[in-house]
């Protein structure tokens, strides 16, 4: 059932969704420059898990997640960038595909960080990178016993960036946030 959703979910992880919890070492104007919009999730309990996917999906069993706010994007390059200027993030790699060295990617999510990177981001803006019960409960859009966040329908790229016609739907780059 997630085996679509894999490559998205690892891009959100080391790209950084994150999950509010407070303690940030940032500065409270170092926050605010950040603009990260969240969004509050109402806990429930859902179906979390595959029979159809692969054998770290099985069996589907029932979990209870509290409430929590998530980011609403994926932090950006320019989001990112603070926390490297305070010193609290090591600047991400620059090979092909990577977005830190494209100077007209501010806007785009960052990527080619490491799941310590993206930890760090988290820390240093207050957050924590969410729980694999989390993300999967966000992504269902609150538990909803569906595909993906709109329905069962298959994933195009009116719906999301996928590799349809090329990658980024042909664009061959992230798309903005």
């Amino acid at each position: 059932m997630f085996r679509a959703l894999l490559p998205i979910a690892l891009l959100a992880l080391l790209a950084g969704i994150y999950v509010l919890s407070g303690g940030q070492s940032a500065t409270n104007a170092e926050l605010a420059a950040l603009a990260i919009e969240w969004v509050p999730i109402e806990g429930g309990a859902f179906e979390m898990g595959s029979n159809s996917g692969s054998a770290d999906e099985r069996p589907i069993h029932t979990v209870q997640v509290p409430s929590f706010s998530m980011s609403k994007t994926e932090v950006t390059v320019a989001q990112y960038r603070h926390c490297v200027d305070a010193g609290a993030c090591e600047a991400p790699d620059t090979y092909v595909w990577c977005n830190w060295a494209e100077g007209d990617r501010d806007t785009h999510p960052v990527n080619c960080v490491s799941w310590d990177d993206a930890k760090a981001f988290a820390k240093w803006a207050g957050a924590h990178l969410p729980t694999e019960a989390e993300w999967e409960y966000a992504a269902r859009s609150g538990g909803k016993q569906q595909e993906y966040p709109w329905g069962d329908q298959k994933a195009t790229c009116e719906r999301a960036v996928i590799d349809d016609g090329g990658d980024g739907c042909g664009r061959n780059s992230t798309w903005p946030v």
